[in-house]
């Protein structure tokens, strides 16, 4: 099984409006087939170093994995959230 972490800093002028947007491109990545378990979320805390929203994911394997990376609704994803993040972490590991 591999867990999929993204972490997200918005940009200071993104507008709220565009965030939420990206964050409903985000939160549809679950109704990707190879995706088992999904969840996501705004943080709350103090020691995220300025990351303000997270998604994560389980697949079941590595090959869904590259499988997930080029499906359209990540795509989108991508490409509505590109312009509005000031820096983007991706963490992969095996569970």
């Amino acid at each position: 099984m591999i867990q999929h972490i993204v972490m997200f800093k918005w940009r200071e002028d993104a507008a709220a409006e565009d965030i939420q947007g990206a964050i409903g491109l985000l939160c549809d990545l679950k109704g990707i087939e190879t995706v088992s378990e999904f969840s996501a979320g705004e943080n709350f805390g103090k020691l995220a170093k300025g990351y303000q929203f997270a998604i994560v994911l389980r697949l079941p394997d590595r090959a869904a994995l590259k499988a997930y990376w080029p499906h359209p609704l990540h795509e989108r994803a991508l490409a509505q959230v590109g312009p509005l993040a000031a820096d983007v972490l991706v963490f992969d590991f095996e569970i």
